[in-house]
């Protein structure tokens, strides 16, 4: 931990002429602090990952082009990032990109002792804007969810309370998708049963036929049929929850996947699972 020591500072005595590397060590201090607590939530994300921590969702559903985008903030690279609201129309081509924007509070430049102006009190943000899919640091559709990654990290539990109860449960086995929906090559759905008869899903089932229906065969069997809302991806920039049904035969579905909204994408959707859980018979 950074801190600065002022125990040879006296009041009236001696005081202390801040230099640049003091400024550097303040900052520093609490970006550090900040950034170690998220890493440790978020399971350690990558330098490239954008995670949303509050915010930045659609206003209003997509119409003729137009994104109505909320304010909101986003962890990205060790640092948190303020996300202004957004509202714009896209042409042909263009998906919502996020890039981080640098701009100086009011007042700036202010002068220097060598009478040297300089802008000096930075503000970055992290900015949404209408252009090709890939040429920002991330397109709007691959932020990650705060929820999701804290839900991955906590299944670390089980394995602790499995090594120190000495016992052992299943590794983890690839589901069988049906009916249109795939598996994600690089988050591939997923499940386990713990020691203590839990069943755990996660990865990323996504749909390549509109069809709504069964998507998962040969799950554990539940001892009751289960009915958990998960976060469903329109493919394009659309969120909605929707119901993540798992039957007492151990096929899971998404309940009334293409009824509403009736703007819904199918063809292009995806659901995360991480975080399902529930008890076998």
């Amino acid at each position: 931990m950074k801190k600065v020591d002022l125990s040879n500072v006296v009041s009236g005595v001696r005081s202390l002429f801040a230099q640049k590397a003091t400024f550097q060590h303040i900052q520093e201090s609490y970006t550090e602090i900040f950034s170690s607590i998220l890493k440790g939530l978020l399971a350690n994300p990558n330098s490239t990952d954008i995670i949303r921590l509050h915010g930045i969702y659609y206003n209003t559903p997509i119409v003729g082009g137009l994104h109505d985008i909320s304010e909101g903030a986003v962890f990205y690279n060790g640092e948190v990032f303020q996300v202004p609201a957004f509202l714009g129309t896209a042409t042909v081509g263009q998906v919502p990109v996020l890039n981080i924007q640098t701009s100086y509070r009011a007042g700036d430049p202010v002068i220097y002792s060598d009478n040297n102006l300089f802008n000096t009190h930075e503000i970055k943000r992290m900015v949404v804007s209408l252009a090709a899919s890939g040429s920002g640091l991330s397109d709007y559709n691959n932020i990650e969810e705060f929820s999701n990654r804290i839900f991955t990290d906590l299944l670390s539990i089980d394995d602790l309370l499995a090594f120190k109860a000495n016992k052992q449960q299943e590794n983890w086995q690839n589901a069988t998708m049906d009916n249109g929906w795939v598996s994600d090559i690089a988050k591939p759905v997923q499940f386990r049963v713990t020691e203590f008869g839990e069943v755990v899903l996660r990865g990323k089932a996504k749909s390549n036929l509109a069809v709504s229906g069964i998507a998962i065969d040969g799950l554990p069997t539940p001892s009751f049929s289960i009915t958990q809302p998960q976060l469903v991806h329109d493919g394009v920039s659309l969120y909605q929850y929707k119901d993540m049904v798992v039957t007492a035969s151990g096929s899971g579905s998404f309940d009334g996947y293409l009824s509403s909204p009736t703007y819904y994408n199918a063809t292009n959707a995806f659901v995360i699972l991480d975080g399902i859980r529930y008890w076998i018979n």
